[in-house]
């Protein structure tokens, strides 16, 4: 048997989940990993060779790239296992030839099935027999591993589907000798499911419905059969099948129901069953949206596509209109009537059906239920005017208060009356089998600043003008307003609710007076409104009534969420808010329209549309939690920031940024705030933060400077030198440099001593002075020997040394100098060093004309900043190569590298290289003739270059180029292009650079 305690449970039918106590994996990162795991585990007892498991999983590959890649995939399932605390050897054992399954390590639901089903034979009294068939059946989740398609699943998948028809069969006949139809009801319906086509288990379900009174159902059984049989096998029921429906066939329906008044439809059709009012309001954008309900709900192959499509998302998003714009289009598909139920008034799910009685126009009768009546109704209907069943649409308007009771109610209607599709508004869907879900986001909002005619084709913006000018007949959208437009629907995140509230200010608020009043909070999305529903009067009230569904517990991890900027992972919010149930509430809220999922590079990631956040914000400071929550979030963060220094697009960015917030207003360690900020330090350049990531360190020394030792003072002022030195700033870096440096000598700390040197003589480097710095890098890789065991500063030393003996141009000293730092840096797996090594060695091989050699020198460099995710030094290196391209005379590749190169130096504030990028763009517009465009690049180049201070030696001497550029054009047109690339700033600069002149 399989220890409770240790041992794994693998859920292999419907899923692919690994459960180990309160462990469970259900994500894989590849589903090769997800099928290695079912492989081993479908057959516990064998022990497989390695390689009978790459032919299994990688039969179209030689058996090289197998083995690598078995070994990769073999190392991360490792990987997975171990999430559980426990080591993976418990479950695998491997050796050189084989892998196979620790004994009793693992039980899976196949082998539980199989060995329920093998009880139930061994069995000799029937109620025993029924119980083990009982308990089989339901263990059979669903097909063997849906989405693989590998030929020994397909096998197994077809003979377990058919072990469990024949268990069900089985079953279902010892009910009914046991006279228990009402539960072979049930289990005949789960047969059909799994082989649809099977004439004979239709006609099973019939003969139980006429034996237990349901002629209705029987009935209506045996039209959708007809369906299944016509459209399946194009064959019509048998004769066994229409002699048992016979005696049905020729009788009337039970009660007679009048016909509904006809009224003319929204499109102008000469009549349609309904009572859909036309909306008084211009509808915006969501055309993906309807199309997609549109294949859903109406098709021409069949009577419906999907018969029950379910419309989430948070409150104010538009869920009610959109539905009611769609059925508008296509509404005159559904024959048999498109009736809205409105159902926010009602609390309790029994108020369903007399609401749809209501809605259709019927007086309650005695001795019938109301839902009886409705689906007796709603199923006469749909076949009373034509030969087929006449679909008809049911629209259940902000279902979500009801959902617990009332998706049974909708099932009921579904499976009842077949010519029924039900269209549902809801911030949470019903999880019902068939069920469709549709989430719907806010509208999209512009991203830049365009001309008027241009944004008003964005749906939030299109939406608020409109809003705005049914206030205000005399509001014009215009190119001097439409950057406080813009500002205006990217802070109410496109929500239509939002934005209709914003604009209903339009008579008090000017535009700049409404995004003011957004800045400071959300009081201003309120209104009065004698039409409105009482939730949505405010967005606050919209929010609110979603908040009071949840359970108090479920309220209080809502609120604690909110602390996280940006989103979040299920470890951070586990690890943080320390509550067991993390992943089942996270699902919840998701479930409700509370929370979005997204996967991020292969993670799942959770967030909140801010105006949630800030709500539940407010309710997190009006609880105790918050300032405990604070502490654990920044220990989080801190902790995850020196974990990936070098991952510069980390997700967690924002939540670094606001546990750095809560330090610099809230808390009192010194020492954590100033670790929070050199471990930062590295990735501040990953989003453009250079100048943020200053900031933030000129707030640290302002606050916490009286407070710090000398030693925290050094850090400090090293820190902020090398934020400058990224900028362009070298006399600023400079001087902050040498204040570090004077620091730490007095306080006599060698490791610190060297780390000044060594960024000072990058600062000389930057500036020209290259005696200096190669004396600052000789002497520390002297002392780095004698004192430090860390190889990596001295092949930190290497390179440096190398980079200079380049810009003196003496190569051969540069290579070889740069080749003993490739060769450290490779031993001890320091990608990053290595990526810059071989970023030199590239250049110099540029220089002496080797341009293959120099290309694959970069191609490996970028392919390490690449995968480390390092996009500054990435950028650096896609420009050194396209100096490559132009070597070659390669236009279009050294186009393609730049345009992926620039905007990232850009976004990040890394001047001194826009600056070389300027230089290789101007030499690129040049070469393929664009001389004006060239001339202004160069002029750029040279005035932003003096700014920073940055050497001739980085980037090249141009004089020759523009020499020759100022024959060409002459004189006077030369130096006006010229003169106006000095006049460019750094952005306009950049922008230039990328625009391709025809």
């Amino acid at each position: 048997m399989v220890s409770q305690e240790n041992g794994w449970y693998v859920q292999l039918l419907g899923t692919l989940t690994a459960t180990r106590r309160d462990c469970q994996i259900s994500h894989f990162r590849t589903q090769k990993i997800g099928l290695l795991l079912a492989y081993l585990v479908y057959y516990p007892t064998r022990r497989h060779s390695r390689e009978e498991l790459i032919e299994i999983l990688w039969q179209e590959v030689d058996p090289s790239t197998g083995r690598n890649r078995f070994k990769q995939t073999l190392a991360s399932l490792r990987r997975h296992l171990e999430a559980s605390g426990a080591p993976s050897d418990q479950l695998l054992w491997t050796d050189r030839t084989y892998i196979h399954l620790h004994p009793n390590s693992v039980m899976t639901d196949v082998l539980d099935f199989t060995a329920h089903l093998r009880l139930a034979n061994q069995n000799t009294e029937t109620e025993g027999k029924i119980s083990l068939l009982k308990q089989a059946v339901e263990l059979y989740g669903g097909d063997l591993l849906p989405g693989f398609y590998e030929d020994w699943v397909v096998r197994e998948r077809e003979r377990l589907r058919h072990t469990c028809i024949t268990a069900l069969q089985e079953l279902i006949a010892l009910l009914r000798e046991t006279q228990a139809q009402k539960s072979a009801i049930e289990f005949a319906r789960h047969l059909i499911t799994l082989d649809p086509l099977e004439e004979q288990s239709h006609c099973t379900l019939v003969r139980l419905y006429i034996e237990t009174g349901h002629r209705v159902e029987a009935l209506r059984h045996y039209h959708e059969t007809e369906r299944i049989l016509r459209e399946g096998l194009g064959t019509t029921p048998s004769p066994e099948l229409r002699l048992l429906v016979e005696p049905l066939l020729h009788d009337s329906p039970a009660s007679p129901i009048r016909k509904r008044e006809h009224k003319p439809t929204l499109k102008g059709k000469e009549s349609y069953l309904g009572n859909l009012s036309l909306p008084l309001t211009r509808f915006f954008g969501r055309e993906a949206e309807i199309a997609k309900l549109k294949s859903l709900l109406c098709t021409e192959n069949t009577l419906h596509a999907s018969r029950l499509v379910t419309l989430t998302g948070p409150g104010g998003t538009g869920k009610t209109r959109l539905a009611l714009e769609a059925v508008q289009q296509f509404g005159d598909y559904f024959t048999g009537g498109v009736w809205f139920v409105p159902l926010a008034d009602l609390t309790k799910p029994a108020q369903i059906p007399n609401t749809l009685l209501k809605v259709l126009g019927i007086r309650p009768a005695p001795n019938i239920t109301p839902l009886e009546q409705a689906i007796e109704h709603l199923y006469t209907q749909g076949r009373e005017r034509e030969s087929a069943p006449s679909p008809t649409l049911l629209l259940l308007d902000n279902f979500e208060q009801l959902v617990a009771g009332g998706a049974a109610i909708v099932k009921a209607l579904l499976e009842r009356a077949p010519s029924i599709v039900c269209l549902i508004t809801s911030r949470q869907h019903l999880n019902i089998e068939g069920e469709r879900e549709i989430a719907l986001m806010p509208l999209t909002t512009p991203t830049k600043i365009e001309p008027p005619d241009q944004l008003l084709r964005i749906p939030s913006v299109g939406l608020f003008v409109d809003r705005m000018q049914s206030r205000r007949s005399d509001f014009v959208f215009s190119e001097a307003n439409a950057p406080t437009v813009v500002s205006l629907c990217q802070r109410l995140e496109g929500i239509p609710l939002a934005i209709e509230l914003t604009a209903g200010w339009a008579r008090t608020l000017t535009l700049s007076e409404m995004l003011k009043h957004l800045e400071s909070g959300f009081a201003i999305l309120s209104r009065s409104n004698r039409d409105a529903h009482p939730r949505h009067l405010s967005l606050t009230a919209t929010i609110d009534w979603s908040f009071r569904l949840l359970s108090p517990e479920v309220q209080r991890f809502f609120a604690q969420l909110s602390l996280f900027r940006g989103g979040w992972t299920i470890s951070a919010a586990e690890s943080i808010c320390e509550e067991a149930q993390t992943s089942q509430y996270v699902e919840l809220l998701c479930n409700c329209s509370l929370a979005i999922a997204e996967e991020v590079r292969g993670v799942m990631r959770f967030r909140m549309l801010e105006t949630i956040r800030q709500y539940a914000y407010q309710k997190l400071q009006e609880s105790g939690d918050y300032e405990p929550l604070s502490k654990r979030h920044f220990q989080y963060f801190l902790a995850l920031v020196s974990k990936h220094q070098n991952d510069d697009t980390l997700p967690d960015y924002n939540n670094v940024l606001a546990a750095i917030e809560w330090c610099l207003s809230e808390s009192e360690d010194v020492g954590n705030a100033l670790k929070m900020h050199y471990e930062a330090s590295m990735f501040w350049g990953g989003y453009g933060g250079w100048q943020e990531g200053r900031n933030y360190l000129a707030r640290l020394r302002n606050r916490f400077w009286e407070r710090m030792s000398q030693e925290q003072k050094a850090q400090a002022l090293h820190m902020e030198a090398i934020i400058t030195l990224r900028q362009g700033f070298t006399d600023i870096s400079k001087e902050l440099c040498y204040q570090a440096l004077e620091i730490r000598k007095s306080v006599g700390n060698p490791h610190q001593i060297l780390a000044s040197r060594d960024l000072l003589g990058v600062v000389h480097l930057r500036s020209g002075d290259f005696e200096t710095a190669y004396s600052l890098f000789e002497e520390g890789l002297a002392l780095h020997i004698q004192i430090t065991p860390n190889k990596a500063f001295v092949a930190g030393c290497y390179h440096n040394m190398g980079r200079v003996r380049l810009a003196q141009r003496d190569l051969d000293a540069a290579w070889e100098l740069e080749e003993k730092g490739l060769s450290i840096y490779r031993s001890l797996d320091k990608v990053g060093g290595a990526g810059l090594c071989l970023g030199i060695l590239g250049e110099i091989a540029t220089l002496r004309g080797d341009f293959a050699l120099a290309n694959q020198l970069f191609d490996e460099s970028i392919l390490l900043f690449r995968g480390n995710n390092e996009r500054p030094r990435l950028a650096e290196m896609l420009v050194f190569k396209a100096k490559v391209a132009l070597c070659q005379e390669d236009w279009e590749v050294a186009h393609t590298l730049i345009e992926e190169g620039i905007p990232i130096l850009h976004e990040l504030g890394d001047r001194p290289h826009c600056v070389q990028a300027l230089l290789v763009a101007a030499k690129l517009a040049d070469g393929e003739g664009h001389y004006l465009q060239a001339v202004r690049l160069y002029g750029a180049e040279s005035y932003l270059r003096e700014q920073i201070k940055l050497s001739i030696a980085f980037g090249g001497d141009s004089q020759s180029a523009l020499a020759s550029l100022r024959q060409r054009l002459g004189e006077p047109a030369f130096d006006e292009a010229f003169q106006a690339g000095q006049r460019f700033t750094f952005t306009q600069a950049m922008e230039y650079a990328l625009e391709k002149i025809e």
